[in-house]
């Protein structure tokens, strides 16, 4: 149930509600049970994101209406330009014109982080649900 519990918690800050894009990084318990929340809440698409193609594939068959995986950093990329890359290539593949509604970092990794960040449209809401590590 806790898990469950952190799930409903940052959705209600998230603001998530009908016909909103909701963008989850992270495809563990929390995440799971983020983008499940998301969807019962009436979200319009629910985009999971991981590094982990099983977990996607997992998320995808539970809650999510699409799922990302992300390339890895290209050498000599910056963080910043790394993460930039990332929230476009959501944006664009997903047709969230300026970005997502809600963003929800579920993960801690400073990329998903900062990648959520530029993934948010004007006026989107970002939790941080995971603790940032280095």
């Amino acid at each position: 149930m806790q898990p469950l519990s952190v799930a409903i918690h940052v959705c209600r800050q998230a603001g998530v509600g009908a016909h909103k894009n909701i963008v989850v990084f992270g495809a563990g318990p929390i995440g799971l049970l983020t983008a499940a929340v998301s969807k019962a809440w009436g979200a319009k698409q629910v985009i999971s994101v991981d590094i982990q193609k099983s977990r996607l594939e997992f998320a995808e068959n539970l809650a999510s209406t699409g799922t990302f995986l992300p390339d890895k950093p290209g050498d000599g990329e910056s963080s910043i330009e790394y993460a930039q890359k990332v929230g476009h290539k959501i944006k664009k593949q997903f047709n969230l014109g300026e970005g997502a509604d809600c963003v929800v970092d579920a993960t801690g990794a400073e990329s998903c982080t900062l990648s959520g960040l530029f993934t948010c449209g004007k006026g989107a809401t970002f939790v941080q649900a995971g603790v940032i590590m280095k």
